[in-house]
């Protein structure tokens, strides 16, 4: 991840906004983040960290962001654009704070909001402007969650490996083992090797679990069948084996007996059921023999319905025809009535018309008055309308001129507050400017009154070291005493144990035997005791040996608690030197005296800030008043300009009204007796026109109704004259036919044909009749030829043979049949025991070797160390080697960092933990023994060779950019050189390195620079690239 641009507003102490871009700087840069303290530097660190995970880099929530100095209107939030492996993303995040309300006064609650884009880069464009398209919105919790994916690392492990906060770095070195675990799993994507270690778990388990299930199937089975071994049930199936055999042999005899006497009694049935088939045939046959005379009526019927229906075509066609001529002289009749009746209505059609045509030739000059009335009634309404309008406008007029007056009166009265104001603001900005320099004193007193309180803790924390050194002297002179005497003690046991020696020796010499040490065969003066003596043995010389050492490891410990005492005290010494120094002059003074004007000053600025608010609402009042002012300018002028308009329109209006009276001198004015005359005339001309219209189209009304008619009773007489000459003919037709037939008369005719419906039932009846007929005599010839030489069995004989033969065979079925379900119940579970019993050997075999796997890659082993810690420690030790390569070069040689090997809890898992090896004491001790500076170029080291390491292993996150925040004050010039070598070197192979600091070497050393500057209306940047 390589930052390109970040923007603040209203966050920590940046009032206004505040632009970083730090593409300026080139590609990979070293640069320095300074300014005093206080000024918001580590502020950046916070803003990136925020605007990446809606998390500060320090102790500080982001709803605590907001800066004090910024404008209620304005917002806080962070906008961070960043490249990670090639792409591009814009984030934008603003934390829950109090805003202006957008109407009315007062502060409202906004909760946090987000926004996540990816940009795609075009060049010579500015990053802001380049072309995004939205991923996130609003919910910040997925913008986080959707960093941590892209990033691979959370909060937390963010800031142990691209930021070293404040006063934080070293918790990076002093993490515990399974914090640098998460750590190096995140960045190097191991999960892998923890996914196989669950997996091999999982399997054990379920093997553990598979072969408890078989074992207890095993045992189920053998519940089942009521054994409990596998020997009793080999037994139980070989005793049911000899009555299975018989009961299949007994079923088969049964069997065969049982399907003889069915087939006899089929038989049986087959021959009783043809007997009673022949018998119902003939009864049959005897039915159909009393129907014969019924059916020779129906055919003699159906013969006459047959002739009948031959001769209706003619009879219908008749009766058509009369029924015809009786219809068309009725018609006729009624035609030759309406012809008479509208005869009758033309002839009064005739005198309407021309009564109308005498009115109308009355109002032959109707139409010339009524043009001369309608020129008076326009004429008079003219007058009339022109009229209003005259008196509208004097209305008009006396309003406008109110209006006008008011408007006069308002912007009077809006000039006097206006001046009033401007007055009163002027006034209180003079007191403002009085209290200008309050805040810079006030920040400067705050920061005093930290600055003295840190002292007091370092002083009464120098006390208790100054103690912790006097007594770690007082012990390192006691172990010195201690040893001085342990070792003269020893000297001396061990001149007595060489003298126990020679005496020993001397107690063995023999007279002419040579010596063991001189080989001498003399032996003139040999070793003796004189007086009370003791021999020393081996083992008192070895034990006095033993605490000689321990009393001078013990004196080494001391020593070097005592140089780590010194040094603790020298730096808090120091630390104080620094703080005593930037208060200066304020170094005199007490908490309590800073404490007291603090109060006074923050009294003093509670007053300022209701000045300043009074002057804000008098300045919003004023703009206000100036606003209202040039409204009611603008509206006066307009109430004068339509004043003026309106006073024009009246003179015009009466100029026209004076000219229309004198154009109407001597003419009726009454617009509604001239309209009611002229309404009345035109009437009575209309009506006389509608009545002459009307007459005519009666008239021809008339006349077209009686030809109509005329034509219509001559095509009546027509049609009768013909339907009558057909009738003639059809009744003669009919009266030839009816003689030829065999009807008597027609009255015998019309009793056949009404039957003419149920001719399709009696011819059906009657081939049904003959069909089955010859049906039942075939049958009943076969049946007798069948049944000749048989006799009618005995059936319940043959019904009681085949129940008994079943019944046996039941029997012997069921038999068979448990015996049957007994032994296939054992076979079948002696089958399932064996498959189990073999299933759970492979499973208890495979347990075994997986269950070893299992406990050897989860840490159950000589070293306690589980297969990912195993290649998370092979990482480190690279990264180690990375990291003390740094550090031996910034420490000059004296450090260098290792994983620790031995374990001080044998109960945790291990690997993981660090120490350092001092060249100077020549041992190791664990990296959280180092002193502040020390512990930083150790941190430093390791952040380092993370980010070398990381970007060498493929499939790692990628560690383009490290911020070290302070640290470097605790070095000195040669440490500070070095180290700046090391970063140097690293911003050479692809880095972004940025410096918190305000050590003036630093400033001097780097000349790419974000200076931090400090006001009493909030903290600015400016970018420096000297």
């Amino acid at each position: 991840m390589k930052p390109i641009y970040l923007r603040m507003q209203a966050f920590g102490p940046f009032a206004d906004e505040q632009k970083v871009d730090f593409t300026a700087f080139g590609q990979d840069p070293l640069f320095l983040i300074n300014g005093p303290t206080g000024a918001g530097k580590t502020t950046l660190l916070d803003a990136i960290s925020f605007a990446l995970y809606g998390e500060t880099t320090g102790d500080r929530g982001a709803e605590s962001m907001r800066c004090d100095h910024a404008d209620p209107d304005t917002k806080t939030e962070v906008e961070f654009i960043f490249e990670l492996a090639g792409r591009y993303y814009r984030v934008l995040r603003l934390p829950t704070q109090l805003n202006a309300k957008a109407r009315g006064e007062g502060l409202v609650k906004r909760q946090a909001t987000g926004e996540l884009w990816e940009l795609t880069k075009e060049a010579g464009v500015p990053a802001v402007d380049w072309p995004q398209k939205l991923i996130e919105a609003r919910r910040v919790s997925e913008i986080s969650t959707y960093i941590r994916h892209l990033i691979g690392l959370d909060d937390k492990q963010f800031r142990q490996v691209v930021v070293l906060p404040q006063g934080k770095f070293r918790d990076v070195l002093t993490a515990k083992s399974n914090e640098r675990e998460e750590v190096l799993a995140s960045l190097f994507k191991t999960e892998r090797y923890q996914l196989i270690e669950d997996k091999l778990k999982e399997q054990n388990r379920a093997l553990e679990q598979s072969y408890k299930q078989l074992q207890q199937r095993i045992t189920d089975a053998l519940a089942r069948v009521q054994l409990d071994s596998e020997e009793a049930l080999a037994s139980a199936m070989a005793e049911r084996q000899e009555p299975l055999a018989e009961a299949k042999q007994a079923h088969e005899h049964s069997r065969v007996r049982a399907e003889q006497a069915s087939l006899a009694c089929a038989q049986g049935k087959h021959v009783q059921q043809k007997f009673s088939q022949l018998a119902t045939y003939e009864q049959k046959q005897q039915q159909l023999q009393a129907s014969e005379e019924h059916i020779a009526t129906l055919k003699q019927r159906i013969v006459s319905v047959q002739e009948a229906m031959a001769i209706a075509p003619i009879f219908r066609e008749r009766k058509r025809l009369q029924k015809q001529a009786e219809q068309l002289k009725g018609q006729l009749e009624q035609a030759q009535k309406t012809l008479a009746e509208h005869k009758r209505l033309s002839d009064e059609a005739q005198a309407t018309l021309i009564q109308a045509q005498q009115t109308h030739t009355r109002f032959a000059d109707a139409p010339a008055q009524l043009t001369k009335l309608e020129h008076a009634i326009k004429t008079a309404t003219e007058l009339q309308q022109q009229q209003r309008q005259f008196d509208q406008l004097q209305t008009k007029q006396v309003q406008a001129q109110q209006a006008y007056e008011q408007a006069q009166t308002s912007v009077q009265a809006t000039t006097a507050k206006t001046q009033q104001l401007a007055k009163v603001i002027d006034q209180l900005q003079q007191q403002v400017d009085a209290f200008q320099s309050l805040e810079q004193v006030l920040f400067t007193r705050k920061n005093q009154l930290r600055l003295l309180q840190q002292v007091e803790e370092l002083t009464a924390q120098l006390e208790v070291q100054k103690e912790q050194e006097a007594k770690e002297k007082q012990r390192l002179e006691h172990t010195v005493d201690e040893y001085v005497q342990a070792e003269t003690a020893f000297k001396a046991l061990r001149k007595q144990w060489h003298l126990g020696q020679a005496y020993r020796l001397s107690q063995e010499l023999e007279e002419q035997q040579p010596c063991v040490v001189c080989g001498s065969k003399e032996h003139p003066a040999p070793a003796h005791l004189a007086g009370h003596f003791d021999i020393v043995s081996d083992n008192e010389i070895a034990a006095a040996e033993d605490n000689l050492e321990k009393l001078r490891s013990n004196q080494q410990d001391a020593k070097v608690a005592y140089q780590k005492a010194q040094q603790a005290l020298a730096y808090t010494q120091s630390q104080v030197q620094d703080l005593q120094s930037e208060l200066a002059e304020a170094a005199a003074w007490t908490v309590a005296d800073i404490t007291a004007q603090l109060a006074k000053l923050t009294a003093e600025q509670n007053q300022q800030e209701l000045q300043r608010q009074q002057l804000t609402k008098l300045r919003r009042e004023y703009t206000q008043a100036q606003t209202e002012q040039e409204g009611l300018q603008e509206q006066e002028q307009k109430r004068l300009a339509t004043f003026s308009a309106i006073r024009e329109q009246v003179a015009v209006a009466e100029a026209a009204l004076q000219r229309q009276q004198r154009e109407l001198a001597g003419q009726p004015a009454d617009v509604e007796a001239l309209t009611a005359q002229y309404k009345a005339l035109q009437t009575d001309y209309q009506k006389a026109q509608d009545d002459l219209k009307a007459a005519q189209e009666t008239m021809q009304a008339a006349y077209v109704r009686v030809s109509r008619a005329e034509e219509q009773a001559q095509g009546l007489q027509a049609q009768l004259a013909q339907t009558q000459e057909d009738l003639q003919g059809a009744d003669n037709e009919w009266q030839q036919r009816l003689r030829q037939s065999s009807f008597a008369t027609e009255a015998d005719f019309l009793v056949d044909s009404s039957n003419g419906e149920q001719l399709p039932n009696w011819q059906q009846e009657v081939q049904q009749y003959e069909t089955e007929c010859h049906h039942v005599q075939e049958q009943r010839t076969a049946l007798q030829a069948e049944l000749k030489e048989q006799v009618r069995p005995d059936l319940a004989a043959l019904e009681e043979a085949e129940a008994f033969a079943k019944k046996a065979e039941d029997e012997a079925l069921a038999q068979l049949q448990k015996l049957t379900t007994e032994y296939e119940a054992l076979r079948s579970t002696h089958q399932q025991i064996t498959d189990m019993s073999q299933q759970s050997e492979a499973v208890l075999t495979r347990h075994k070797t997986l269950g070893t796997l299992t406990s050897a890659v989860r840490g159950d082993n000589p070293l306690r160390m589980s297969l990912h810690r195993f290649v998370l420690s092979v990482l480190l030790e690279d990264v180690l080697q990375e990291a003390s390569h740094r550090l031996v070069k910034m420490s000059g040689s004296r450090f260098n960092l290792r994983r620790a090997e031995e374990q001080s809890n044998l109960r945790a898992t291990g690997g993981l933990d660090l120490v350092v090896d001092d060249s100077y004491t020549g041992r190791s001790r664990p990296v959280n023994t180092l002193s502040g500076g020390e512990s930083f170029m150790a941190a430093m080291a390791l952040a380092l060779g993370m980010s070398e390491v990381v970007q060498s292993y493929a499939g790692g996150i990628r560690l383009d950019t490290l911020f070290i925040d302070e640290g470097f004050g605790s070095l000195d010039e040669d440490a500070l050189d070095s180290a700046i070598e090391v970063l140097t070197h690293l911003r050479d192979s692809g880095r972004t390195i940025g410096i918190i600091s305000h050590v003036r070497e630093l400033k001097e050393r780097l000349p790419q620079r974000i200076d931090v500057l400090r006001t009493p209306q909030g903290s600015t940047i400016k970018m420096c690239n000297a």
